[in-house]
């Protein structure tokens, strides 16, 4: 239904239905967390310029990899923000296709790769080479992976001293496919994942359970997954604890 409320000049404007208000509010509230977590590199980049004016060109090097390293993720956030944006907008019009589940954790694998190893972490494939296509969105599945991976990485570095191993994991469960990230963290209520996604937006640790960060990457997942009208949620596998979403395995070939 179209609102419209009559203007002084003798026109009409247009005014948001509840559903546009909705997305609006939900689109604000995670802007919010995104700023937030965009705090911490700006932070780190400020902190190493300052230590390079202290120390002189023996801390250089160090500085242009922290800078370099920080400003990356902030943009990388950004873009996965507008992305999140960009597919909640269309969601009426977004086409699921055939997609390599497999190639996308591998490209996850690549993509996590370094940011696990600033964090004393390793990323490890854990799936057979025989699973199917999946029906999904695949830039958006990626950055959803990606953007989830990141916030179990963090995770973990808070709670472990020791070099830790992030498992990327893929099995079936009752005909349909279970991709997942995994760490040696607490196992994470599915109460909690849903009061967190309720509190985005209006604390600055909505996540406390598994973040003392805003945990940005997990809302932003969270928001393009819907719009592949997939679920997030909390999971286990091989003893250890994460975030998992389920999808529909394709039953088509996949032209190249």
């Amino acid at each position: 239904m179209l609102y419209f409320s009559i203007d002084m000049r003798g026109g009409y404007t247009d005014l948001p239905n509840s559903t546009n208000s909705t997305h609006l509010n939900e689109s604000l509230d995670l802007l919010k967390v995104v700023a937030e977590e965009i705090k911490r590199p700006l932070i780190e980049i400020a902190r190493a310029s300052e230590l390079a004016s202290l120390t002189g060109q023996s801390s250089m090097k160090n500085v242009v990899t922290t800078v370099e390293t920080s400003a990356n993720m902030a943009l990388e956030l950004i873009d996965s923000y507008l992305l999140g944006l960009q597919l909640a907008g269309q969601q009426q019009f977004l086409e699921l296709e055939p997609i390599s589940i497999g190639s996308v954790l591998y490209d996850t694998a690549h993509d996590l790769d370094q940011f696990a190893k600033s964090h004393n972490a390793a990323i490890q494939l854990n799936f057979k080479k025989t699973h199917r296509s999946v029906m999904a969105h695949g830039s958006g599945l990626h950055t959803a992976l990606v953007n989830m991976g990141r916030v179990i990485i963090e995770s973990q570095a808070e709670n472990n001293t020791s070099h830790s191993i992030i498992n990327l994991g893929m099995h079936n469960y009752s005909g349909m496919v279970v991709a997942g990230i995994y760490s040696d963290i607490e196992p994470i209520a599915p109460i909690n994942l849903r009061a967190a996604c309720n509190l985005y937006g209006h604390s600055r640790q909505p996540f406390h359970q598994l973040s003392s960060s805003s945990a940005a990457g997990i809302f932003i997942a969270n928001s393009i997954l819907q719009a592949m009208s997939v679920r997030l949620r909390t999971a286990r596998f091989n003893k250890q604890a994460g975030l998992a979403i389920t999808l529909k395995p394709s039953y088509q070939m996949r032209l190249v």
